[in-house]
């Protein structure tokens, strides 16, 4: 990746937000329908320490912390962004639980630094549907599975 090929912006609700690649324009369709965007993400503090474990998979336009969720609505399917997201719209001043071992997983007041990719977004509507098909399919596998199964051995 060369420079030249790096923009940056700060978001109004100051989201600091630097695009490493462009992909085909999906803002309008972030921001004016709620919906679900499938993303890959990794999550860490300023010092490095990673918080969110690389993932991909659905995640909801709205509902998430202000910060990102103002950054995502911005977002170009196929674009990769670094989001800078100060506390007062992050998970601001009070420390965040690890679910795991009951520690700290983000010191209260932190900065928090997202690389994210914008593989595709959905309506929220056509994302149930497709996930209603997919456990109809998978349902009826494990149905037509079990029909043809050798009888238990003893």
């Amino acid at each position: 990746l060369r420079l030249a090929e790096l923009t940056a912006d700060v978001l109004p609700a100051g989201v600091f937000n630097v695009v490493c690649g462009q992909g085909a324009v999906a803002g309008a369709a972030l921001s004016e329908h709620p919906g679900i965007a499938m993303i890959s993400i990794t999550g860490t503090l300023r010092d490095g320490k990673v918080f969110q474990e690389p993932a991909s998979g659905p995640f909801p336009v709205s509902g998430g912390i202000p910060g990102f969720t103002e950054a995502l609505k911005l977002m170009q399917k196929g674009g990769k962004y670094k989001i800078w997201i100060p506390s007062e719209i992050g998970y601001g001043p009070n420390d965040v639980p690890d679910q795991k071992t009951g520690g700290v997983a983000i010191p209260g007041g932190s900065l928090l630094i997202f690389d994210v990719e914008l593989q595709d977004f959905l309506p929220r509507d056509q994302f149930e549907a497709a996930m209603k098909q997919q456990q109809e399919q998978m349902q009826k596998a494990a149905e037509a599975g079990g029909q043809g199964a050798p009888p238990p051995q003893n």
